[in-house]
């Protein structure tokens, strides 16, 4: 039971003596009168004991170390399949167990599984953090996919079609680590092969010269000349052609 106090400005009090009923007024007195007021459940917090992220109500195993992924029933999980990026796109695989598969066809998924008799959980994105936590020596030994590029000339100069091809390349290279690289300049059939062997050498350089001026990071560049050795469009001697007047870079 609980009390409320209630003020009243003006109220008239009542006094019994032996002789006479005498009427008072007393300007403010406090009068307590009892009420009935139902309480509030209790609010009761579950801890986490552990940390693992699974309250400790219907967490099975609640001493897990720091740091152990754990499942819906807050035990360690048995094991976990990754789909790592690798050189291939639009790779998938399939996790199987004696209770059901799930695919995974997204890089840097994973799916959990905590027994055989279990169906693997769903696919789920792993953070940067943890890919690089847990398999940082397995990713340091993938190698990156070889990028290559072919920029085409007029001269020694880039067509225009090829001064944006060669902005998309130096965009995309600047992310890669310290890359090594081949610049390979190419020519067609018209005019002598020797003078052919100089000219594909003028058109890789003047692109080795655009790339040393870029933001992209290298650990090594080669740069050769195929003349008109490898074409792109098989011709006769003495043969213009277009397709045939480029550079080739190859990222590694």
């Amino acid at each position: 039971m609980k009390y409320i106090i209630l003020t009243f400005s003006t109220i008239l009090l009542l006094t019994l003596n032996a002789s006479e009923t005498q009427i008072k007024v007393q300007d403010e007195f406090y009068l307590i009168q009892p009420i009935a007021v139902e309480e509030a459940p209790p609010i009761v917090i579950i801890p986490d004991i552990d940390g693992d992220g699974v309250l400790s109500n219907i967490d099975k195993c609640q001493n897990t170390p720091k740091g152990v992924k754990v499942g819906a029933d807050g035990c360690k999980i048995k094991s976990f399949i990754v789909l790592l990026k690798g050189q291939k796109e639009n790779s998938s695989i399939v996790v199987a167990t004696g209770a059901g598969n799930v695919v995974v066809d997204k890089p840097n998924q994973f799916v959990s599984i905590t027994s055989k008799d279990d169906t693997p959980t769903e696919p789920k994105d792993m953070s940067k953090d943890d890919l690089n936590a847990l398999f940082s020596d397995v990713i340091s030994e993938i190698p990156e996919k070889q990028l290559s590029y072919t920029l085409y000339f007029n001269g020694i100069k880039l067509t225009d079609e090829s001064k944006i091809s060669l902005q998309t390349m130096i965009d995309e290279v600047s992310q890669r680590d310290k890359p090594y690289m081949q610049i390979i300049g190419h020519t067609d059939t018209a005019g002598p092969s020797e003078k052919n062997k100089i000219l594909g050498l003028k058109r890789a350089k003047a692109v080795y010269e655009m790339i040393k001026n870029s933001d992209i990071s290298y650990s090594k560049i080669d740069v050769d000349s195929y003349s008109e050795s490898n074409l792109a469009i098989k011709t006769e001697d003495e043969t213009v052609e277009q397709l045939n007047r480029r550079v080739e870079i190859f990222v590694h």
